[in-house]
Parts: structure tokens; sequence; C-alpha cells
């Protein structure tokens, strides 16, 4: 998922293949895929207060979903849930970085823990995040960067956690999520 314009206006016409995967689900295959999922990929602890309330929705860990058991008023609910998500998820996305000098930066990516929205919204519009120890992820805010252009940022030297003598690479990717030819290269100075 990429943003046009407006760091929080996505742009529909370019998704990755699970982003599109994930839009084209009934709200009962994608509540019933994801009890599958919580089957073979166990919940963290951190997850169990949020996993004991999805219990009242028919959705239990370790237990198929069926849609045709669930109390009428919450299966109503849940039909409704996506358009209600994908709002939540647009609003928190203009949350997810930090603007400085004309960059967005997401610094404190790839570790979640139960922030919920967040976690969501990295995963709509980008796929995942490594860890910010691991890789970092400039966007201007308001236009996709280009592999056919070349970008320089320069960092103090003051700001650095760790001192590095070497330029760093960081990938650019494709507006479905795949990796672009190109990259940006950082110096310190």
């Amino acid at each position: 998922m990429t943003q046009s314009g407006d760091r929080g206006a996505p742009n529909w016409a370019n998704v990755s293949p699970e982003t599109a995967q994930v839009k084209e689900m009934t709200p009962d295959a994608y509540f019933a895929y994801a009890a599958e999922l919580l089957k073979v990929n166990g919940p963290h602890l951190i997850d169990k207060p949020q996993l004991a309330r999805m219990i009242r929705l028919g959705i239990e860990a370790g237990q198929s979903f069926d849609a045709t058991k669930v109390n009428p008023a919450i299966r109503q609910a849940l039909q409704t849930a996506p358009a209600a998500a994908q709002k939540a998820l647009i609003a928190e996305w203009r949350k997810v970085g930090r603007s400085a000098n004309g960059w967005v930066m997401n610094t404190d990516s790839g570790v979640y823990g139960a922030s919920y929205l967040k976690r969501g919204a990295v995963a709509m519009f980008e796929i995942g995040m490594n860890l910010p120890e691991d890789s970092i992820y400039p966007d201007t805010g308001t236009s996709p960067l280009d592999g056919r252009n070349k970008y320089v940022i320069f960092v103090g030297r003051r700001s650095l956690r760790e001192p590095f003598r070497e330029p760093r690479l960081c990938p650019l990717f494709e507006q479905s999520g795949r990796f672009k030819s190109g990259s940006l290269e950082f110096h310190v100075g």
C-alpha cells in the first residue's frame, strides 16, 4: 500500500498481492482465516487480554471460527468492521512516523506490543517493518520516493546512538511493497 499526496490517502490502484487478498475477503472469510492462523501461529503473551475480549466475538485461539454460530448482533457488527477498521488504520497511519526537515521517519516500528492500530496500519501500508536498529523507513510524506533518483541523507554525528564509518544503504520499495532498484545512501557528517 502506498500513499498519494497526503500521507493518509492510500493509493488503492497499486496494492500488494497480500493487501489485495485481504481487501477482497468477506468478513466471515477474514475472521475464519484469522482463527485458522491462530492455530498455527500461537499468540504472544502480550496478546492474551485482547484474545480474551475476542472470545465474545466468537474468535478463540486454537478454535475454528463459524460465523453461523455467532450472535446475530455480533455477526452484523463483524460485517461492518472492515470499513470502520480501514478508516481507523488510515487515521493511525498519519501518526506512525515523525516529521523532521521535510522527511517522515518511522523510528519505532518492528515491535508493536499491544499497539494494534499501529501494527495494523503498518501491515496495511507497508506489509511490515524491521526493527529501527536494523532499518529505517524514510518518506517524504507527500510523494513516493523514486529509484531513478539519487537521494542522500546526512546525519549529524551527535544524533547517532552508535558510530559507523561507512555509508549505509536504505532499500526502496515498489508501490506493491516489493523491492525496487536503487537505494538511499546515508552519510555521517
